[in-house]
């Protein structure tokens, strides 16, 4: 379903939505590209439309909010080992078809390669929602017949 809405809107939205909700979405990360001055398009916390970049691929795929590339686990303590708590509030994330269709490539690595699913990313997918961002032009890499939808 196609809901069109202004700007102010979106705002208000995603004010209401982080009452309760992480939202995430490509965002600049001001000075934080390869070079010192450029920007860094990266999946982080969203405030408002502002905050919120739709015209350009991003440099990061959302995969860093579901799996971060340092995250802690479990804990060893002398005879025991504990699992590290998962923060388990509800995520959306705005994304585009491509980076979509990676999320359900990580889906199927941790949940369903092999006898057993992963506990830690499973707890954290069952907690996620994702929204397509509409592009104006499709990649050459990415076909509408590539997208698979997430549950």
């Amino acid at each position: 379903m196609a809901i069109k809405i202004t700007p102010d809107e979106f705002s208000l939205l995603i004010q209401r939505l982080n009452k309760k909700w992480r939202v995430f979405a490509p965002s600049a990360e001001f000075r934080g590209g390869r070079f010192s001055d450029t920007d860094n398009i990266i999946y982080q916390r969203i405030s408002g439309w502002r905050d919120l970049i739709w015209h350009e691929k991003s440099h990061m795929s959302p995969n860093t909010i579901i799996a971060p590339i340092t995250e802690t686990l479990f804990y060893f303590d002398k005879d025991t080992i504990q699992i590290a708590e998962t923060d388990t509030s509800p995520i959306i994330i705005f994304a585009r078809a491509c980076d979509i269709n990676a999320m359900s490539r990580l889906d199927y690595m941790y949940l369903s390669n092999g006898n057993n699913s992963d506990y830690s990313y499973q707890l954290l997918r069952e907690h996620i929602v994702s929204s397509l961002l509409s592009v104006k032009k499709a990649s050459k890499i990415v076909s509408a017949s590539q997208w698979v939808p997430i549950n």
